[in-house]
């Protein structure tokens, strides 16, 4: 993989048909290697998470499929913006780790 990608800040996962996860708003450029192997697992996680919490409301509140979107948005935000602006943690060598802190 080389060159860059268009990351969705607020992962597709979460909501495919959401004119805002789809608009240029919620774009942002990320390296190729990274956005594929490294934020990809948690953008899914993320979805995974929030669609089950708009499920659980919908079957527990007897709220509509918006209504349990509307609420977990919100129940969600802090986590999605987190997610949104921040990368993902990159594997270390652990070899490189001695020359971050020598002991001498």
């Amino acid at each position: 993989m080389d060159g860059m990608h268009e990351d969705h800040g607020v992962p597709q996962a979460v909501d495919r048909n959401s004119r805002f996860i789809q608009s240029k708003a919620n774009l942002r450029p990320m390296g190729a290697a990274m956005n594929s192997v490294d934020k990809a697992p948690e953008d899914g996680k993320i979805g995974r998470r929030f669609n089950k919490l708009v499920r659980d409301l919908m079957e527990h509140e007897g709220l509509s499929e918006a209504e349990a979107k509307a609420k977990a948005t919100i129940a969600s935000e802090q986590e999605l913006r987190g997610h949104a602006n921040s990368l993902p943690a990159r594997a270390m060598d652990p070899h490189q780790l001695e020359n971050l802190c020598p002991l001498n």
